[in-house]
């Protein structure tokens, strides 16, 4: 009896100990805290998620200013017709229009956010897509993974070269093509939605997607 105690107790110090280890396994992998429920726009040209929100503080950001923010989205071609994601901007509380990075240097500095404003709402031309903004099963975070994002740029050179690969000005689709490719905007408070403008055939359509509510930038 005292041999059969004496091998319980080893077993169940054994079966304590492997799952404290595990714990520690799966605490160590964890590389990224979900900020708020993503969402995804979706009509019968096109499918928008808002993958990530990332600034200075994480490695894989181009951004190299923390008055700026790299909004990570993925962009889909669901029609049959070639189509051009022209730009994207932020629209703020008033309802004016900021527009994105369109160089590398932008984004090393802090922005002129007045010189950045492009309009207001009332006077921009282009329509409405017709289409609906769902949540879907994924969350924005506050580091960008490495299936989204290249490796860190080692220098200038490479940095802007990454810039121009992965900024969202201009980018032309074929059907069923797709972008993960990035707006650079900033950081400002007041963020509203991010207003995705697009030609297809001679139609120059936008898109809203509504920031989530309680978005936080991690610091």
């Amino acid at each position: 009896m005292a041999a059969r105690s004496w091998y319980t107790c080893v077993f169940i110090t054994i079966l304590v100990l492997c799952n404290a280890c595990a714990q520690t396994r799966h605490e160590g992998s964890q590389t990224a805290t979900p900020t708020a429920t993503a969402v995804r726009f979706e009509s019968r040209d096109l499918r928008v998620t808002l993958e990530a929100v990332i600034g200075i503080e994480q490695e894989r950001s181009l951004v190299r200013n923390p008055e700026w923010l790299e909004y990570v989205l993925s962009i889909e071609n669901l029609g049959h017709t070639d189509l051009t994601v022209q730009n994207v901007k932020l629209l703020n509380d008033d309802g004016r229009y900021v527009d994105s990075a369109s160089s590398y240097q932008q984004i090393t500095v802090a922005p002129d956010v007045s010189s950045q404003v492009a309009g207001t709402v009332g006077r921009q031309a282009a329509g409405t897509a017709a289409g609906s903004v769902i949540p879907y099963g994924g969350s924005i975070v506050s580091v960008i993974s490495s299936a989204v994002a290249a490796s860190a740029a080692e220098d200038e050179a490479d940095a802007k070269r990454l810039f121009a690969f992965r900024v969202l000005k201009d980018v032309e689709l074929a059907p069923n093509g797709q972008v993960n490719g990035s707006a650079f905007l900033p950081k400002i408070e007041g963020a509203n939605a991010l207003v995705i403008r697009y030609r297809i055939a001679d139609k120059v359509e936008t898109i809203r997607l509504a920031l989530p509510a309680g978005m936080q930038y991690s610091e």
